[in-house]
C-alpha cells in the first residue's frame, strides 16, 4: 500500500510539472510574437500601401515654360496628374464605378473630363492641385436605335 501511495505522489508531482511546463511554453510563445511596427526613419520606405492609378485610357501632356504635366484617365475611372520626370503621382481623383470616364483633355491650367453612363458629368479640374473647379451634369439623349448621344 505504501508503494502505491508513493507511486501516486510521484505521478502527481510529474503531472504538475508537465502542466507547468506546458503553461510556460504557451506563455513563451505568446510573448515572443514578432512586432508589426516601423521605426520613424523607415516610414515611407517600407510601407505596404502604395497609390496607383491603373491602366491609362486617356493621356494628355502639357508644357508651360519650364513646367510640364502629364494627365491620365484610366480604365478604373481614375484621373491623375503624374510627374513626367519620375512618374510619381502629383494628385489623383477616383470617380464612382458607374461614372465611366469618356474623355479627358487638358491645358496648362485645367483638366476637362466627361464621364457617366446615362447621366453625363462634365468637370473641370485644377491642373496643379486636382481640386474640382466646376461640374455640370445632364442626362444623355437616346436615339431611336438605343444609342446614347
Amino acid at each position: 500500500m505504501e508503494q502505491r501511495l508513493q507511486f501516486l505522489l510521484v505521478m502527481s508531482s510529474l503531472s504538475r510539472r508537465l502542466v507547468a511546463l506546458i503553461a510556460a511554453g504557451i506563455a513563451l510563445l505568446a510573448l515572443s510574437s514578432p512586432a508589426a511596427a516601423l521605426h520613424e526613419d523607415q516610414a515611407g520606405q517600407f510601407d505596404w500601401y502604395k497609390q496607383q492609378v491603373g491602366v491609362p485610357k486617356f493621356a494628355s501632356f502639357q508644357r508651360h515654360g519650364t513646367k510640364a504635366g502629364l494627365f491620365v484617365g484610366t480604365k478604373k475611372n481614375v484621373i491623375a496628374s503624374l510627374n513626367p520626370k519620375n512618374g510619381g503621382i502629383v494628385w489623383r481623383q477616383i470617380l464612382a464605378q458607374n461614372d465611366e470616364l469618356l474623355h479627358l483633355s487638358s491645358d496648362d491650367q485645367a483638366v476637362l473630363t466627361v464621364s457617366g453612363n446615362h447621366d453625363r458629368h462634365v468637370r473641370l479640374w485644377d491642373a496643379s492641385s486636382g481640386l474640382i473647379l466646376w461640374e455640370f451634369g445632364f442626362e444623355s439623349a437616346t436615339t431611336e436605335g438605343g444609342t446614347d448621344i
